[in-house]
């Protein structure tokens, strides 16, 4: 019976170990989870932190890179008291082709866009010269320093004897410009 006693002892004091160490395992395992979600946390928020950094870091060099582009697509937008400097470039560039330009309209066409602080003028005009010279006149038209659509452009020869190759021509353009 003693035997049976020790070994009941035994057992209990086993077990009653085992229970501590389980309990044990049971609290480190609790703290290392934990710990480890605390870590976890940490890392995501630094890697949130570092992607928001790279992204700043991006925008702040392709704001750098698109200086130039932004001054040329500013360029070229007619300013909104530049009228007078758009009829007067149309009809020297006549000129220096050798044509006559009566600017028969300019009309503001506020509904046209959805942009706040843009709009579009409409220009309508007349040409009487020669067929190169509304040729190259085209040219140019296409080439200002401005957004330009060429809505019509169209040429018909004159029928007056006298003038060996006159033609006369009308043409609608319209310009991006600021309100």
């Amino acid at each position: 019976m003693k035997k049976n006693k020790l070994s009941k002892q035994i057992v209990g004091i086993l077990s009653f170990f085992i229970v501590v160490l389980c309990v044990g395992y049971y609290f480190a395992f609790v703290d290392v989870q934990n710990k480890n979600k605390h870590i976890s946390e940490l890392q995501n928020s630094i890697d949130g932190q570092s992607k928001r950094d790279q992204y700043l870091m991006s925008i702040e060099h392709e704001v750098e890179n698109a200086g130039g582009d932004i001054a040329v697509v500013n360029g070229s937008i007619l300013g909104k008291d530049d009228d007078v400097k758009l009829i007067e470039l149309l009809e020297s560039t006549g000129r220096s082709d050798g044509l006559t330009v009566t600017i028969d309209s300019l009309v503001i066409n506020d509904d046209s866009l959805t942009a706040k602080n843009l709009t579009t003028l409409d220009v309508t005009a007349k040409m009487s010269g020669s067929w190169s010279g509304m040729y190259a006149y085209l040219n140019q038209l296409e080439s200002f320093p401005y957004t330009v659509r060429i809505e019509k452009f169209a040429m018909m020869k004159t029928s007056d004897a006298s003038a060996a190759s006159k033609w006369q021509g009308v043409f609608e353009i319209r310009i991006l410009k600021y309100k």
